[in-house]
């Protein structure tokens, strides 16, 4: 890693077979991604980030891959059905600050093994296929694509999930804040700057609901300063800026330690 090669990766790397890792990010590898890597069949780790490689996704990858990390590179087009069908062992993909497009695949969310998705930063469209995502994710990022339509319902039930961003995208409808009484292991929330309306004022779910560290609401069309944040006692950012709070800021609200 960091060692500066501005060529494309070579083909004969794929020749390397019994390799259980490789870890090629943050240099400046162009071109396109090769297609020998579908011959290291021992391959449990891949980072390919920080690069400047361009072009589609692979078609497919070594099915021992558990952790996959092609961030901050400039591939386009949509994420094929079929390229992550097979990695059963899948924990990590990194797919943030690309260009892809299209649908996020049925076939990578219901993945049994994932547990972080990092997809932001695209520009990606349609998320209908979120209906059959994993119950096992414990990060998912889709902050700064284009969605579209309301938040999918199967998001809320997902237990095990500690950070949702969904910032900066044009998600639509109204969400009670109470619905996220579910997810007791979240701490890091985004829904910032979509074209939500946020009802805040949840006074029946209040001891319910997650003790968050990180909560961006800004640009919610909230209208009311949230009780809930009564409860809120470990918070150490809040983001309520660019709604349309009329209410005074209440006397608890200076005891919260954020």
């Amino acid at each position: 890693m960091n060692c500066i090669f501005s060529r494309p990766v070579p083909y004969s790397l794929g020749n390397l077979a019994n390799i259980s890792q490789l870890l090629l990010g943050s240099n400046e590898f162009i071109g396109e991604f090769p297609s020998s890597l579908g011959n290291l069949t021992q391959l449990s780790d891949l980072d390919l980030s920080n690069n400047f490689f361009h072009g589609s996704l692979p078609m497919s990858f070594p099915y021992l891959l558990a952790d996959i990390y092609f961030n901050n590179n400039s591939c386009i087009g949509p994420v094929p059905f079929q390229t992550f069908s097979n990695l059963t062992l899948l924990s990590t993909l990194d797919l943030s600050s690309n260009s892809l497009n299209g649908v996020i695949p049925s076939s990578l969310l219901s993945l049994a093994s994932l547990q972080s998705l990092y997809l932001d930063d695209n520009q990606f469209i349609d998320h209908e296929s979120i209906n059959s995502i994993s119950s096992q994710l414990e990060y998912l990022s889709l902050n700064r694509n284009k969605l579209k339509g309301s938040i999918p319902s199967s998001i809320f039930k997902l237990q095990s999930l500690t950070s949702l961003l969904l910032g900066s995208n044009s998600l639509s409808g109204r969400v009670d804040f109470g619905i996220f009484s579910e997810m007791g292991e979240l701490k890091n929330l985004d829904l910032s700057h979509n074209a939500l309306s946020l009802t805040t004022n949840v006074s029946m779910n209040i001891p319910s609901l997650p003790k968050f560290q990180y909560l961006d609401l800004s640009s919610c069309n909230i209208t009311e300063f949230p009780d809930f944040l009564k409860a809120q006692n470990e918070l150490l950012s809040l983001d309520l800026s660019h709604n349309k709070i009329c209410s005074p800021i209440p006397k608890w609200f200076l005891s919260i330690s954020c």
